[in-house]
């Protein structure tokens, strides 16, 4: 049985934002949601750290590090846009704006 609300082309879509956004991806969290953000970058920011000391070269650290994060913010958009289509889907909420700021084309939304 399969209770997920998120499904492969809420994956996908997000992907192809995160991956269209590039580095602004985690600016784009941090415009509405600072607090996540900043716990994301700084989690990044000590892992790499620990990577570093470790003794794994730059490009390694850089390369893990942008993916973690591109996947961490995957999954949020992922979640983001399932909620959205579980609320949109909700007659008692007709006028709930969709929030789909990552400015990618989807004719899904």
């Amino acid at each position: 049985m399969h209770d997920g609300l998120v499904d492969i082309s809420n994956v996908e879509n997000a992907a192809e934002a995160v991956n269209t956004l590039g580095s602004e991806s985690l600016t784009w969290l941090a415009d509405i949601e600072p607090v996540l953000a900043d716990w994301i970058n700084e989690s990044a920011t000590r892992l790499a750290g620990k990577m570093v000391l470790a003794g794994c070269d730059v490009d390694t650290v850089r390369g893990f590090v942008t993916e973690s994060v591109s996947t961490t913010l995957v999954a949020i958009e992922a979640l983001r846009d399932s909620h959205y289509r579980l609320w949109a889907a909700d007659n008692s909420s007709p006028d709930m704006p969709h929030q789909d700021d990552w400015g990618v084309d989807d004719d899904q939304h």
